[in-house]
């Protein structure tokens, strides 16, 4: 730092009065000029600094603090100045003045600055140095297109292909979110209405605050009070009027009521041609299809208002808490602390499917539809009363989501229903087996409230001769379309096609293995029949023997292979819609067996046992559409279990007993009035009824079940251990559970 030193400054003794007022300056060690006043240093400072290293700053700082306590020395010491800081004139120093200025030195620097983000534009400022360049490119670029244009000859397209990197696929796989859909509608004559009652309580609200309008009011009441009496009286000439409106009871509440409105006479009764009209114009309305299809709506509206919660609960949606509700939660866990434990695994019952003509009837099937999936079809046998055999035919009934209060639909049978399927290509097609042998089928789009059968076998040679326990739909392909497979007690397997009438043809005569010694009939009953899902040429059946026997119908004369193992009637055989080549069986020796189509000894069987062990006949048995491992089964106890082989091949996940209250014995008569009674009667306990058939739901988490007493329960499954999320998982999961050893290891 070098800084230009003043010419002279004169401080001699003689005129250091005039001179007081002057700046001092001296030298520092430097040699440099520091201007000093009233103790501050006012010495400019270089417009130019250097950047001096860090240790040399320090120096500089050191220096300063060391003049400034040298100075700081002198003053308390009386130690004047000396006058060699002075410029050449030789002045006194006792009489100078003091100056204790403690020199600072501050540095300034900045720090580089650094890019973090640089995007060119396309854009130039108006006054960036190559505005012009890029002006002059554009205007050159404008005119070959004009060149473009007016020369076409001269200029040849050409395109050019950009090189795309090479790609490479990787897939990850998630479990599918819980989806349902759901709707809503307005119509225009809802919205109509509503507007039309918002304009007419406004003008109604005006109308008040207009003089002179007690009058028009009146008239008004008098033409509401008119149309109703011959609305009235269009009612009471029906003959299917049951309100009490007699005269004694009409003016005993009319007494009771006071009118704001002046009293106008109402004509009671309506004479000549005009009740003939009105009579015939009722009757007309009450039998018109409008009027159902009206009456159907507010059922279900009714049915909804009633069953929404459970509705919701069915479709898996969690049902918001009020704030009522969770304040109240918060001050419970706020008094009582509670440990947080897992719940586990249960069933929820939500409603039951049951009418007045399904009492005392005995549920023997149940199918989904294929493409309505909220439509069961379930099928009764006849009315059992006191261990009496069934009687008055059997009954088919479709239960729909929407009305769980009563069947959308009602299909009477000559006798007891035993079998039901939907078929899978044709929705709309239902296939019925009877206990008298017979098979019909139900076109499901009809119309009516009690459908009839399209097809119906009784007038057929060949046709079951014996209660048919199993139907099935096949597709064949192109050629054969599909077909219905059915077995029956006979000992036969039939195979139905509909192109051209319901014509029957033998796949199989089912016949008992063994020693034929002793037996009347080496016929066996077949009582199921089950197609897998990979080959439409191969179906199981199972009879009466207990033996289940894999079949094909290119072989009419043997089976292709046997499974014994069961040691009562084999009552259902389930392929697994998972592995087709694994399958469930249940039987009336209280067990259910789990087979592979390659070994003909059981890979599995499940009883329950401990403190409620199972001591009864299993009477259905069904795969879960949901988890490959997971299955239920439903007993002549009542009881409905759900097991998971890769949880546990000993104890079920889900065990539910069902209990019901006793009907009313017609032995017991109540005590004549006036009778004392020291202590009231107990009533009486709950019983089980039967359990006789299990499905569960293809889209919601639900399994339905039905019962002896003709009800169909539905029970919502909660917290069942988690299945894996894909196909390819839960047939691994599935084989690992046959073979634990060989997962192992």
């Amino acid at each position: 730092m070098s800084v230009s030193r003043p010419r002279s400054i004169s401080m001699s003794s003689a005129g250091r009065s005039s001179q007081k007022g002057r700046r001092p300056s001296f030298l520092n060690d430097k040699g440099e000029v520091r201007l000093v006043e009233n103790g501050f240093d006012l010495t400019p400072l270089p417009l130019l600094v250097d950047e001096a290293p860090p240790d040399e700053v320090e120096e500089v700082v050191a220096e300063r603090e060391a003049e400034t306590t040298q100075h700081d020395d002198e003053e308390e010491t009386g130690t004047l100045w000396s006058s060699s800081y002075y410029s050449e004139s030789g002045s006194d120093s006792d009489e100078e003045e003091k100056v204790v200025v403690p020199p600072v030195v501050t540095l300034l620097t900045e720090s580089p600055t650094e890019t973090l983000l640089c995007i060119r534009g396309r854009c130039v400022a108006v006054d960036a140095k190559e505005v012009k360049q890029v002006e002059q490119a554009n205007v050159a670029y404008e005119a070959s297109l004009d060149l473009k244009k007016n020369n076409p000859d001269k200029y040849v397209t050409r395109h050019a292909q950009t090189l795309n990197a090479p790609l490479k696929d990787r897939g990850s796989v998630t479990a599918p979110p819980s989806s349902s859909s759901a709707g809503t509608q307005a119509t225009s004559y809802d919205i109509q209405d509503c507007i039309a009652q918002a304009v007419a309580e406004e003008e109604a609200e005006l109308a008040s605050r207009r003089p002179g309008t007690a009058s028009k009011q009146q008239r008004i009441n008098r033409n509401v009070y008119q149309n109703t009496s011959k609305v009235v009286a269009a009612s009471k000439a029906s003959p299917d009027f049951l309100l009490d409106v007699s005269e004694d009871r009409v003016e005993s509440k009319a007494e009771k009521i006071k009118p704001s409105v002046r009293e106008v006479p109402i004509q009671r009764e309506i004479q000549g041609p005009e009740r003939a009209l009105l009579k015939e114009k009722f009757a007309k309305n009450m039998r018109g299809v409008s009027m159902g299809f009206s009456c159907a709506a507010m059922e279900r509206c009714v049915q909804q208002n009633l069953y929404h919660e459970r509705q919701m609960n069915y479709r898996a949606f969690a049902e918001k808490p009020s704030v009522q509700q969770e304040l109240e939660a918060a001050e419970e866990v706020d008094e009582v602390e509670v440990e947080p434990t897992e719940r586990g695994s249960s069933v929820e019952a939500l409603w039951s499917w049951q009418a007045p003509m399904t009492k005392n009837r005995r549920v023997t099937c149940m199918a989904w539809n294929k493409h309505r999936e909220d439509v069961l079809a379930v099928g009764y046998n006849g009315v059992v009363i006191d261990g009496s055999l069934p009687q008055d035919g059997g009954l088919v009934l479709f239960w729909s989501l929407r009305n769980p209060g009563y069947p959308e639909r009602v299909a009477s049978l000559e006798a007891g229903c035993s079998s039901i399927a939907f078929s899978a290509k044709n929705p709309h097609l239902l296939a019925v087996g009877l206990m008298d042998g017979a098979v019909y089928i139900y076109d499901v789009r009809q119309k009516t409230l009690q459908p009839t059968p399209v097809f119906d076998s009784r007038s057929l040679k060949n046709a079951h001769a014996e209660p048919v326990w199993s139907v099935a739909w096949v597709d064949k392909g192109e050629d054969k379309g599909e077909v219905l497979v059915t077995a029956s007690t006979d000992g036969r397997v039939l195979e139905w096609t509909l192109s051209k009438g319901l014509e029957a043809s033998c796949l199989m005569v089912l016949k008992q293995l063994g020693d034929a010694e002793g037996v009347i009939s080496r016929t066996a009953s077949g009582l199921c029949l089950d197609i897998p899902g990979d080959d439409p040429a191969l179906y199981l059946t199972a009879c009466e023997d207990g033996t289940i026997h894999k079949c094909s119908d290119a072989y009419a004369e043997q089976y292709l292979e046997s499974y014994t193992g069961h040691t009562g009637p084999v009552y259902k055989v389930r392929s697994s819609p998972y592995d087709p080549k694994v399958f469930l069986s249940c039987s009336a020796d209280w067990t259910v067996k789990l087979w592979t189509q390659s070994s003909s000894s059981p890979s599995a069987s499940f009883r329950s046992e401990g403190s409620s062990p199972l001591n009864d006949v299993v009477n259905d048995v069904c795969w879960s559409p949901r988890a490959s491992t997971q299955f239920a089964l439903v007993g002549g106890d009542g009881r409905v279990e759900i097991w998971d082989v890769a949880h546990s091949l000993l104890d079920p996940v889900v065990r539910e007993q069902p209990l019901v209250e006793p009907p009313p014995s017609a032995d017991e008569a109540p005590p004549p009035p006036g009778t004392p009674m020291d202590k009231p009667p107990e009533p009486p306990a709950p019983i089980s009824v039967a359990a006789t058939a299990c499905l569960f739901a293809d889209n919601a988490p639900v399994l339905v079940v039905g019962d002896a007493s003709g009800s169909v329960t539905c029970y919502k499954c909660v917290n069942l251990p988690a299945a894996p999320p894909t196909k390819k998982l839960q047939l691994s999961a599935l084989e690992a559970a046959l073979a634990p050893d060989e997962a192992q290891g």
